[in-house]
């Protein structure tokens, strides 16, 4: 039932007119993709995923998973950040390997790929950096395809550490990894720094009784107990048994019905907000 009405929510709001996208894409040498998507606009938009997703993160907006694609509706925010990983991007026939993506329509992307990487085709063509890794940078592609391969006993340091010493000849490439996961976090936070929280956003968009709830779980730190939740903030049972509804079908608070004393706590998307 919730997944019906969350589906029919999404389904309300209008179509997105027009949203530029950009693509943060980290290629590692296993295969394995982290994408990350910067989408600014509103309205909703519908972004194909590879089959292998069974996770995304989104930042701003509201989302529902479907099996090949995720529809996102963006609200007063006007930005929305979309993070999946894939291994379905990338194929590898003996040493060579192939790197395929199709894009939404106004997008740029950016691409990082180990320091040892030989590109020996990249469709359209790109702005190549050599920095401490391998950077390419795409202006509003619609399909992106690279050929490459990897250096064999390559030296390779920390991309985003001083060059202290070189590593040892076979090199965990797990550093660089985590490096770019972290830049791309730091990004994220830069995108959403000049804004407004996300989560006053949402506040903004509730009824006085939603609104006096959820700061009452605020004041809580994100849990109450049902009958204290009630005497604090002096609704009606059948106010609050209604407002609670509405929220849970937001997606905003979830009701721990496990033991006899009922929790309302906030719900991991909107927490993280």
């Amino acid at each position: 039932m919730i997944k019906r009405l969350l589906l029919f929510l999404l389904l309300i709001v209008p179509l997105a007119s027009a949203t530029t996208n950009n693509y943060n894409i980290i290629i590692e040498d296993n295969g394995n993709s982290l994408v990350i998507i910067e989408i600014e606009g509103s309205g909703m938009i519908n972004i194909p995923i590879q089959k292998d997703v069974n996770e995304v993160k989104v930042k701003g907006a509201l989302y529902k998973l479907n099996n090949n694609s995720v529809d996102i509706s963006i609200g007063s925010t006007k930005k929305a950040i979309l993070l999946y990983k894939t291994s379905l991007l990338t194929k590898k026939e003996q040493s060579i390997w192939t790197f395929d993506i199709s894009l939404i329509d106004n997008s740029n992307a950016t691409i990082a790929m180990p320091k040892n990487t030989i590109i020996k085709n990249n469709i359209p063509e790109a702005f190549i950096q050599n920095l401490n890794y391998t950077r390419l940078i795409f202006e509003e592609s619609g399909n992106i395809k690279l050929i490459y391969e990897f250096k064999e006993n390559e030296i390779i340091i920390d991309p985003y550490e001083e060059p202290l010493k070189p590593v040892k000849e076979k090199t965990n490439y797990s550093i660089f990894y985590i490096g770019s996961i972290l830049i791309a976090l730091i990004s994220i936070v830069l995108v959403l720094k000049n804004k407004k929280s996300s989560k006053e956003n949402v506040i903004k968009t509730l009824s006085k009784n939603e609104r006096l709830v959820v700061n009452t779980l605020i004041e809580t730190n994100g849990e109450i107990k049902r009958n204290y939740l009630e005497r604090k903030t002096k609704l009606a049972k059948s106010s609050l048994a209604n407002t609670l509804n509405i929220l849970e079908r937001k997606k905003i608070i979830i009701i721990d019905k496990t033991n006899v004393t009922h929790y309302i706590k906030f719900t991991r998307w909107f927490d993280e907000l």
